[in-house]
């Protein structure tokens, strides 16, 4: 894994606490998985950046990257569910 996907990998874990096994084990198996994260990321950091402004296009921009965060936030999630059955599937598993 290279410095970027698991620069990427630490910040979705700690992200998601309480769910970091499924998270290691959605982002190994996963690259779509793994394009989620970035662009989740990705859209922390435009709505950090829009936070400061005051203009009328801030906060339209704000509440367009709000939006967006929410929907890549569900769609990690529902990938976290997932990849928490199949480790409960597999030997060893909880």
């Amino acid at each position: 894994m290279g410095m970027r996907s698991s620069a990427t990998l630490t910040a979705i874990k700690c992200r998601f606490r309480g769910r970091e096994e499924a998270v290691e084990h959605a982002f190994e198996a996963n690259e779509s998985f793994r394009g989620l994260c970035r662009d989740y990321l990705a859209c922390t950091a435009a709505l950090v950046r829009w936070q400061e402004g005051e203009l009328d296009e801030a906060r339209l921009r704000r509440n367009e990257y709000s939006e967006l965060l929410a929907e890549l936030t569900a769609e990690i999630e529902a990938c976290l569910e997932v990849a928490g059955r199949r480790g409960m599937d597999e030997p060893g598993g909880r």
